[in-house]
């Protein structure tokens, strides 16, 4: 296991650029208008759907790259794009309470995988080693 050292800069700057959709849309979700409440949700709710299929790549490339070509490895990784379709499809509050389980259960899976690996220094739990 590789000792933890900080963030690179670039992966960190263009993470918190990728969280800046869920951070306008949980603020457009609490305006008073209702039509922009309405899109602050449709934004959530699409925007996690789409995170959820690129975590899903994340871990597709993590197997390929550890030589893990399983139904196993690769069934986990197309899990959250098979959970994302319905949280989109039932919309609203159902969907969004699909899509927050979603990113539960996927990050829950991942941390109990991943826990102990590390693919360098500073980038944790990507479970390539």
């Amino acid at each position: 296991m590789h000792e933890s050292s900080p963030t690179p800069r670039p992966a960190a700057l263009l993470g918190l650029t990728g969280a800046a959709p869920f951070v306008a849309g949980l603020a457009l979700a609490f305006f008073p208008d209702d039509s922009l409440r309405g899109w602050g949700l449709w934004v959530l709710l699409i925007y996690g759907a789409i995170i959820l299929s690129f975590m899903g790549g994340v871990h597709w490339g993590a197997a390929m790259l550890r030589d893990e070509i399983s139904f196993g490895a690769l069934g986990r990784s197309v899990l959250p794009s098979l959970l994302a379709l319905p949280a989109v499809a039932l919309g609203g509050t159902l969907g969004l309470c699909s899509s927050r389980s979603a990113f539960a259960g996927f990050l829950s899976m991942t941390r109990a995988r991943f826990a102990l690996s590390a693919c360098r220094p500073g980038i944790q739990n990507c479970g390539v080693h």
